[in-house]
């Protein structure tokens, strides 16, 4: 399924309220950010913010799991309102449900913290943020452990794989308390349960 990464800026609208308008790439993004800003119409968070949507083959928002409207809405509730920090285990990182500006990755939990894992069967799995391995190559991998890939992140998911700029997945997975891990982790879990030659072109 598709994942589309746009640009957006929200800013500020006639009637004193607040918008947010999408953009396919960056450039018209800043340019627009410029007109807002000369305008008067700016608000503080006046430049570009990226997000990164899943669409189904039909072309259906899945991720994240919004209406366009509800989440032009929200997108305008997190510019108006001053995001509190979120950590991830073992590892303080500064996000906001929507706002994807270039991050570190964020750092893995000591290997003590992490449970353990008996079977990878039947475990429901999201993956979130920018990943080394290509995105369905690392769904089609998850698969043959007997995992089930969700697009999104819900009171039944098991397990979140972390990448950069993990977004509102991440933020999910802290609300709900889901174990969170990173990319690394992941993979040298999956290897303890590996039962079959790994798909090509993996190198793990």
């Amino acid at each position: 399924m598709p994942v589309i990464k746009f640009f957006y800026v929200t800013r500020k609208t006639e009637d004193g309220g607040a918008a947010t308008d999408f953009y396919a790439d960056k450039e018209s993004c800043q340019l627009a950010c410029d007109i807002e800003e000369r305008a008067g119409r700016a608000l503080p968070t006046n430049k570009p913010q990226s997000i990164e949507l899943e669409f189904d083959d039909a072309g259906k928002l899945l991720t994240p799991d919004f209406t366009l409207a509800e989440l032009r809405q929200r997108l305008v509730e997190t510019a108006l309102v001053q995001p509190e920090p979120v950590k991830l285990p073992e590892a303080p990182v500064t996000t906001d449900a929507f706002t994807r500006a270039a991050r570190p990755a964020p750092e893995a939990p000591a290997a003590s913290a992490l449970p353990n894992i008996t079977s990878l069967d039947g475990k429901v799995i999201a993956f979130a943020g920018k990943l080394s391995i290509n995105r369905p190559r690392m769904k089609e991998y998850a698969r043959t452990l007997g995992v089930r890939v969700a697009g999104s992140v819900t009171e039944n998911t098991d397990i979140v794989v972390v990448g950069e700029d993990a977004g509102i997945k991440l933020e999910r997975a802290q609300e709900q308390g889901t174990l969170i891990i990173t990319e690394a982790q992941w993979l040298e879990l999956a290897k303890k349960f590996e039962n079959k030659p790994k798909p090509g072109g993996f190198g793990i």
